[in-house]
């Protein structure tokens, strides 16, 4: 297949916050049946679809996801510091047509762009292209009376920035599925294998220390054997929620009153390394605290044997995050559905006998947060800046299953909460209702 031909064999998209925007040129939307999008349609952001847009594809490797994102990050970074003011811009994406390859990009959009200076526009961001190595900028003039654009391809080596080297149209689609990212687990570990083979790329292309040392803890990992569920004798629960529900002090009361041992993610011996690491592309941060779950998994595999343990998160919420973040944009439904093998636990990571997810208002948690007074973290500040992010993280949360989330209604008093938790665990026969409780609370 040319390259040109391969080009009309795919789909794009562009990540608003609303959702993403759809495009397939008329060969491939007839081709896998999708349903172009009509004028009155009433659809996100319409002013994009009445722009002149310049897409950027950054030169990322397919097989290595650590250098793609330092890439990808690198050439955002670099429209931003040249054009955040006077234009707007997107993470966007192509995903071939047979969907076995998903690459990054980015789109531009000037705010006073005009046919007066288009062509100027046009020769600014060539330059810039060149600077980063990228051989190739897409054009895309919008068509009329049409939902699209005419895509000129234009060479990022030529004098003549009018010309391109290829032109062919795409025109909005409906898509009916959840984010194609989402496909690849680009940041959703399902076992250590990956995890290790995340900080083997990061050594090649980062030079923080840090990344040695990790390296050097994944293959003393790498020695242990994996753990057979229900090979202990006590009971395994673990407290899951967004930040500021509760989840410490139900750690804390819950140790008190099962007379259990208490631990939290990630483990003291990578900890102390989170502020550099979370800073990272989202592989690299991912990797971090999914070793972080099997450091903390072998400390808690002997405490087992002695009496209950009760962790504060685990390896659902390294999940859930990634799967919010990777689905770039919109709300919960642009994540995977319930029942799809990303949800399921991994075979190589001990398993809790159950997960308890605290439930409170985003008004009551934004207020607990207030009266804390602590520094805010990354995460906490994209929660507090996006409802649709917050919406993906709690509906993938809930997604998960083997073992799946035991609600919980975080708005009690915490004495009450604590008590709501022992009824579910008595419940469900994972902690014996003659189970001996002792009666001290924090």
């Amino acid at each position: 297949m040319s390259s040109r031909t391969a080009l009309r064999n795919c789909l794009y998209g562009i990540n608003l916050n609303e959702g993403p925007l759809y495009f397939a040129s008329n060969v491939l939307k007839d081709k896998l049946n999708f349903v172009e999008i009509a004028n009155d349609e009433s659809i996100p952001a319409l002013q994009v679809l009445n722009s002149t847009l310049y897409n950027l594809w950054s030169c990322s490797p397919n097989d290595d996801i650590v250098k793609a994102r330092i890439n990808d990050r690198r050439l955002e970074s670099g429209l931003r510091a040249k054009w955040n003011e006077s234009g707007s811009i997107w993470s966007s994406f192509m995903l071939t047509s047979a969907g076995n390859s998903y690459r990054s990009s980015c789109v531009v959009r000037f705010k006073n762009e005009n046919k007066e200076n288009t062509l100027q526009y046009t020769r600014d961001i060539v330059d810039f292209a060149k600077s980063f190595g990228i051989p190739s900028i897409w054009k895309l003039v919008p068509k009329a009376g049409k939902m699209g654009y005419t895509v000129d391809v234009i060479s990022c080596e030529s004098l003549n920035y009018c010309n391109g080297i290829d032109r062919f149209e795409v025109l909005q689609v409906k898509y009916p599925s959840y984010h194609p990212s989402l496909d690849f687990r680009l940041s959703i570990f399902k076992s250590f294998d990956e995890t290790r083979h995340v900080f083997e790329l990061a050594d090649s292309h980062l030079t923080l220390p840090e990344i040695k040392k990790f390296q050097h803890l994944a293959e003393g990992y790498s020695s242990k054997s994996f753990p057979t569920e229900g090979a202990y004798p006590n009971p395994f629960i673990v407290i899951e929620g967004l930040d500021g529900v509760g989840k410490t002090t139900l750690v804390n009361n819950l140790t008190k009153r099962l007379g259990a041992q208490s631990f939290q993610t990630p483990p003291q011996i990578i900890s102390k390394y989170r502020e550099i690491i979370v800073e990272q592309c989202q592989p690299v941060c991912r990797a971090f605290y999914s070793l972080g779950n099997y450091l903390i998994a072998e400390n808690i595999k002997d405490s087992l044997v002695e009496s209950p343990v009760v962790l504060d998160r685990f390896w659902h919420s390294s999940a859930a995050y990634a799967i919010a973040t990777e689905a770039k944009c919109g709300g919960e439904i642009n994540i995977l559905p319930r029942g799809n093998p990303i949800y399921q636990w991994p075979d190589d990571l001990l398993k809790p006998s159950a997960v308890v997810y605290l439930e409170l208002s985003e008004s009551d948690r934004v207020l607990r947060m207030h009266e804390r007074g602590e520094a805010e973290t990354n995460e906490e500040l994209q929660l507090k800046k996006s409802q649709l992010f917050r919406q993906r993280l709690i509906r993938a949360y809930k997604n998960m299953e083997n073992p799946g989330c035991i609600v919980i209604d975080a708005s009690k008093s915490r004495e009450e909460v604590c008590e709501n938790v022992i009824k579910e665990l008595q419940n469900r026969k994972i902690l014996p209702e003659n189970y001996t409780l002792n009666d001290s609370y924090i």
